[in-house]
């Protein structure tokens, strides 16, 4: 049996035989603001959950506000998460929208800095 989590996650019911670690925690939570979208993201970007941060940020590029990812509660990106934003970052200069990437939390800048990008300008 799969029960249906918060955040559109998926987890086996416990009566079922358990392979791996438990799936990670990812939440978006979206603010419309006069002047610009807020799309504040918690928990862990990871290949599980990258796919629906790009889903998302596609989304909200089309808007006619700026939009800013807000990092700052992310405790986990690995580069799927990397590549999440970087195709979001590409999806919005095509759009000729503004797609900003700030606060970074500790780990998103870790992250970042490893993977050789600049962390103010992130992506």
């Amino acid at each position: 049996m799969v029960l249906e989590l918060p955040g559109g996650s998926r987890r086996a019911d416990r009566l079922t035989k358990s392979h791996g670690p438990p799936p990670r925690s990812f939440e978006v939570a979206i603010e419309e603001r006069p002047a610009e979208t807020v799309v504040k993201a918690f928990g862990e970007i990871d290949l599980a959950s990258a796919p629906r941060l790009t889903e998302i940020l596609h989304r909200v590029a089309r808007y006619d506000a700026p939009v800013r990812l807000d990092l700052a509660g992310i405790e986990f990106i690995d580069s799927s998460g990397l590549h999440a934003m970087q195709t979001a970052s590409r999806s919005a200069e095509r759009l000729g929208r503004s797609l900003t990437f700030e606060p970074l939390s500790a780990a998103v800048t870790r992250t970042v800095a490893l993977a050789g990008f600049e962390p103010a300008r992130a992506l």
